[in-house]
C-alpha cells in the first residue's frame, strides 16, 4: 500500500474530520512539535536510528551527496515506495523520514520563536496560509533531509 499522495492541507483536514465522524473516535493533524517527536521517538539524532542515513533507511534522492551526518550516496527511486518498505520505529511508525511530506496543524513561522511549551500547533498570529510539512520526500536531496528540517506549502497546494 502506497501513502496517500497530491493532498492539500484543506482535503487532509476534512478527511481527518470526515474519519472522526465515521468511527466516533478523535482525529486530527499532529502539531509540529508532536511530528517531531514521534519522529525521533525520544533520541536527540537527526534519524531515530542515529545521525547518518541511506537509501536502505528511507526513501528520498540517494544519488545526491551523503547528508552532513554520514552516509552513502546510492539509489535515486524518483516516486513513492509502499508504506512498510523499510524497518518502523520503536514506536512501530513506518516512513517518517522520506517519502512524502507530511502536512501538520502549524501556521508557518520564519523561525522557532513561539513555539508553544505544550506541544501544540502555533495557529494564532502566524502566516496561516502556508503551513508546515514534516518528513521529507521522495524528491528531497539528503542535505535537507533531517527530522529537525520544517518546510512550508500554501494551503491549498498538493504535497507529494
Amino acid at each position: 500500500m502506497h501513502p496517500v499522495i497530491n493532498v492539500n492541507w484543506i482535503d487532509a483536514k476534512m478527511y481527518a474530520a470526515w474519519l472522526s465522524r465515521k468511527t466516533g473516535k478523535s482525529y486530527r493533524l499532529l502539531s509540529e512539535a508532536e511530528r517531531e517527536y514521534v519522529t525521533r521517538v525520544g533520541t536527540t539524532t537527526p534519524f531515530w536510528w542515529g545521525s547518518s542515513i541511506s537509501p536502505a533507511e528511507a526513501n528520498y534522492n540517494g544519488s545526491a551527496e551523503p547528508y552532513k551526518g554520514g552516509g552513502s550516496k546510492r539509489e535515486y527511486r524518483r516516486h513513492t515506495v509502499p508504506v512498510d518498505s523499510f524497518q518502523r520505529n520503536p514506536w512501530g511508525l513506518y516512513n517518517v523520514h522520506g517519502n512524502v511530506w507530511e502536512w501538520t496543524e502549524d501556521c508557518w513561522n520564519d523561525s522557532n520563536g513561539g513555539i508553544p511549551s505544550d506541544g501544540s500547533a502555533r495557529t494564532k498570529g502566524y502566516d496561516c496560509s502556508r503551513r508546515v510539512v514534516r518528513g521529507g520526500c521522495c524528491q528531497n536531496v539528503t542535505l535537507i533531509f533531517g527530522v529537525h528540517e520544517a518546510h512550508w506549502q500554501h494551503t491549498g497546494a498538493q504535497t507529494v
